[in-house]
């Protein structure tokens, strides 16, 4: 239970700073962008690009009930196996199985 706890820490540790993060690399790109700007400013705004190492790729979806990153289906945020039990037990409503025990 422990390591669900933790890799659900992290992976919010990781969305926080990318927020942060986010606003400055935006600003970042827009200045490489202008043509108007001396190729000095612009080359200074690559620099600082590269330097930023947080990326949204790096960021994995888990399952908010078990924690398990494999098999998440983004429309409820959880695992198949949780979402397969949660309908052959009738909780979710217009979702059917083919499992029926």
């Amino acid at each position: 239970m422990d390591r669900k706890k933790t890799r659900l820490s992290r992976d919010e540790i990781r969305r926080i700073i990318f927020l942060k993060k986010e606003l400055k690399r935006i600003l970042l790109k827009s200045i490489l962008r202008n043509q108007q700007l001396t190729p000095k400013t612009r080359a200074y705004a690559l620099y600082k690009l590269q330097l930023e190492n947080v990326f949204y790729t790096r960021q994995k979806n888990f399952c908010l009930i078990t924690g398990r990153s494999g098999g998440v289906l983004k429309l409820t945020n959880t695992s198949r196996h949780v979402l397969n039990k949660l309908a052959q037990e009738g909780h979710l409503i217009n979702i059917k199985t083919n499992n029926i025990k």
